[in-house]
């Protein structure tokens, strides 16, 4: 049977006819139900992040938070076998996870380098993830689904180690030049990394574009996807080839619309500061964790879309508007401080 997901029970429930009573009723229901769904997604993951730390105290501290968890005895059990003494080695407990292939495809610890190479094979293959910087975005994982798709493999959008043995091999097989192009090769992203862009420059190309209406939905002097897609709707704007990389051209013109679009005395608008992204980035949160914050911010109101552990656009667009719900400066990047407010809102 096909799963049926709670905004669409919602809005089915909503298109009925209900009598006041009922109508008074439903916002408790609906509210209800969300908190125990969510409810029982976060003692899910408490639980594999326990299972990842594989300690005594991680299973305690689970049980600590989640005493009549769905996962209680499994803790219990997996303590015991830890305990010194303890003649048999814990089994980790299967557990059922949509973040499954996330967790394993992060275990592999595929270095930036790696990533590229991936991308670089994916589009050669006909599965186009415009662009190959190493930054798997949404463009990279609809990629991924698409390969696995057309090689009958579960669309997750995650690659496992025998994904990428039959792409590369699939690869070799095109009979193509290694994946690392020459340096006499010119390609888009050739072309830019000619240019030498220092990390400061790459930051201030980031304001100039987002102030030009096309938003990086951050300045850090990291180009990933967002900063790729801000390009290509600025190379669309302005009638260019829709590459997602710059040229020496592009750099020039875009310098020259950001300075005829300010006035004397006018400032940029506030952009993510590289402080923002090193904050969150010191939080060290694991897949799960992220998975937690996606789902408290859909519990307040402030949908990500999605709760697959990847702070995309739309989980930054929620983080900003929750921040400005605070009074808090909207960076789109949690901190400390900000990541307890939310776990207090959200009970737990």
């Amino acid at each position: 049977m096909k799963k049926v997901t709670l905004p669409l029970l919602i809005l089915a429930g909503l298109s009925a006819p209900m009598g006041a009573a009922a109508q008074d009723g439903i916002g408790d229901v609906i509210g209800g139900v969300a908190r125990a769904m969510i409810t029982q997604e976060l003692d899910r993951n408490a639980f594999v992040q326990a299972q990842g730390r594989n300690s005594i105290a991680a299973y305690e501290n689970y049980l600590s938070s989640f005493p009549q968890g769905a996962f209680r005895q499994d803790a219990i059990a997996a303590i015991n076998a830890l305990r010194p003494g303890s003649v048999q080695p814990v089994q980790p407990v299967p557990v059922p996870s949509v973040n499954a292939a996330a967790s394993a495809e992060a275990a592999l610890g595929l270095s930036a380098a790696r990533r590229v190479e991936v991308q670089q094979q994916l589009t050669a293959l006909g599965f186009n993830t415009y662009g190959a910087d190493g930054a798997w975005g949404n463009n990279t994982r609809s990629a991924i689904r698409s390969w696995q798709r057309a090689n009958r493999f579960a669309e997750t959008g995650y690659v496992s180690a025998q994904d990428l043995a039959l792409i590369a091999s699939q690869y070799r097989d095109l009979g193509r030049a290694p994946v690392t192009p020459p340096p006499s090769v010119t390609t888009p992203a050739a072309q830019e990394a000619a240019l030498g862009l220092t990390r400061s420059q790459r930051l201030e190309i980031q304001q100039q574009l987002t102030a030009l209406g096309h938003d990086t939905r951050g300045a850090d002097g990291a180009w990933g996807n967002n900063t790729r897609i801000a390009i290509r709707s600025w190379q669309r704007a302005n009638r260019l080839s829709e590459t997602g990389y710059v040229t020496a051209q592009d750099v020039a013109l875009l310098s020259r619309q950001y300075g005829d679009l300010r006035r004397p005395g006018a400032t940029p608008p506030p952009v993510t500061s590289a402080a923002d992204e090193a904050a969150e980035r010191a939080l060290g949160l694991s897949v799960s964790e992220r998975r937690e914050v996606q789902l408290r911010l859909t519990l307040l109101g402030h949908d990500t879309q999605s709760t697959a552990g990847t702070f995309d656009r739309r989980t930054r667009q929620a983080l900003r508007a929750w921040q400005r719900s605070q009074g808090s400066t909207e960076s789109g990047y949690l901190n400390s401080d900000q990541l307890r407010a939310l776990q207090r809102q959200t009970g737990g």
